[in-house]
């Protein structure tokens, strides 16, 4: 899991808003985990804030990976990155088979 440290809530919206690589390999990174250990809930990223004494776990739920998966590789996709891509694909196909045997 992912651990990401802002100095504001400005700082964590900027982060969060449009597309981040980094966002999109904890979402790819944390899917990939959780479907090798058979979950059903991926742990993408833990979020603090500087001072702070509380942290956020960020997960999803099995039932939105497809979606999450799917953005990721458009991502991966639009900034060329065919390696990343390929694995983002064959991580959906994992997905897809995984919930044909549930």
């Amino acid at each position: 899991m992912r651990q990401f440290v802002f100095e504001s809530p400005e700082e964590f919206d900027a982060f969060f808003t449009g597309k981040n690589m980094q966002v999109t390999e904890a979402i790819t990174d944390g899917i990939r985990v959780a479907v090798q250990a058979k979950k059903k809930h991926a742990d993408l990223f833990e979020v603090t804030f500087e001072g702070a004494d509380t942290a956020f776990d960020i997960g999803l739920p099995s039932t939105e990976w497809p979606q999450a998966l799917a953005k990721c590789l458009e991502f991966y996709e639009e900034a060329e990155m065919y390696d990343d891509a390929i694995d983002t694909y064959q991580l959906i196909k994992q997905v897809a088979d995984a919930r044909d045997l549930i």
